[in-house]
């Protein structure tokens, strides 16, 4: 539900796992019900604590009036907006720099995350799009660029059942997620 997204003050630990070797020992699993998911011997080469804030305390608020919360996942340089209503999670868009250019990637409807309540066997799609308006750019023989993506997705929560990692075991449902996406990139020289 609603309640077991991230709210403005929560903080997230990333861990990240370099290594190639332990990729090899990942599998999904099957899905169903009741499944048991152990990967508590996978190793953190790093990590990296995400905060979820309020859009308005972000230096790119104007471009998401619909967001609920912003998460830091990229640091100083952007920020990825969320909308949580009682029915859905979905991201509104984001704030990446984009070759040293700070862009607002607003998606148009917004890209579904999770309809609520979220349930074995749900399953959801759609298509999201979003434009990079004209930038100047200065490179020889460049003046300016936009960009567009296109997202298209299908989601099924295909089991739930309990994860064990580093940090501990949690039930959970697992969304199985397929994502098309077209970038278009326009250069005017």
């Amino acid at each position: 539900s609603a309640a077991d997204m991230p709210t403005v003050g929560e903080k997230v630990q990333n861990p990240f796992d370099t290594l190639t070797s332990s990729a090899s020992k990942l599998t999904p699993g099957s899905a169903g019900a009741s499944v048991t998911w152990d990967y508590s011997f996978v190793p953190t080469s790093y990590s990296q604590i995400d905060s979820f804030d309020l859009p308005s305390t972000t230096p790119y608020a104007a471009s998401f009036p619909t967001a609920t919360v912003a998460d830091t996942v990229f640091g100083t340089v952007g920020y990825t907006y969320f909308d949580t209503s009682g029915s859905a999670f979905t991201v509104v868009g984001a704030e990446q720099d984009i070759q040293g250019y700070l862009v607002a990637v607003v998606f148009k409807p917004p890209f579904l995350q999770m309809n609520f309540p979220g349930q074995y066997g749900n399953k959801s799609g759609g298509t999201s799009r979003a434009s990079i308006p004209p930038e100047a750019f200065t490179y020889t023989g460049i003046d300016s660029v936009k960009g567009t993506i296109t997202i298209t997705y299908n989601d099924t929560i295909d089991a739930w059942g309990s994860l064990t990692s580093p940090y501990g075991t949690k039930n959970v449902l697992r969304q199985k997620h397929y994502e098309f996406d077209l970038d278009s990139i326009f250069v005017h020289s």
